[in-house]
């Protein structure tokens, strides 16, 4: 009986919790579409997708870092300041890469500057804030 009781009710978690990604994929897509990022890059507008798939699509060209980055990169971060976040996950404790930080401020576009690309070690951490601040309302 106990096994069934929790098997349920990991069942139900495991739903909301499913429902609750797509509730913030669905934010983080109407967000890039609002924005005007292109139609082959707005499938990398999901948290779904992995840093590493996200900085692939921006060096072959899906995406496009100069046009579309900043407004990638706010829709990221669900337009919020999330830099507390990522500096509790070690974004930017190396002092090199201090401007990583810039990508965890939703609040305003990062200046296009291929630099960005030198935070792939964070990239994950940076993603995992942006859907974190969902949580935070």
């Amino acid at each position: 009986m106990k096994a069934a009781v929790l098997c349920l009710f990991v069942l139900v978690v495991g739903v909301v919790f499913v429902d609750m990604i797509d509730i913030y994929d669905q934010a983080f897509l109407k967000c890039c579409k609002e924005k005007g990022i292109r139609s082959s890059c707005q499938p990398y507008c999901s948290y779904e997708k992995k840093a590493d798939v996200v900085l692939k699509a921006f060096k072959a060209g899906k995406c496009d870092f100069d046009t579309e980055g900043p407004s990638y990169y706010q829709c990221l971060e669900n337009e919020k300041d999330n830099r507390r976040c990522c500096e509790s996950k070690g974004v930017g404790a190396d002092a090199a890469l201090k401007y990583c930080l810039d990508k965890c401020d939703g609040t305003k576009p990062i200046k296009p500057d291929h630099k960005y690309f030198n935070c792939k070690p964070y990239a994950q951490k940076i993603r995992d804030c942006g859907e974190f601040s969902h949580y935070l309302r």
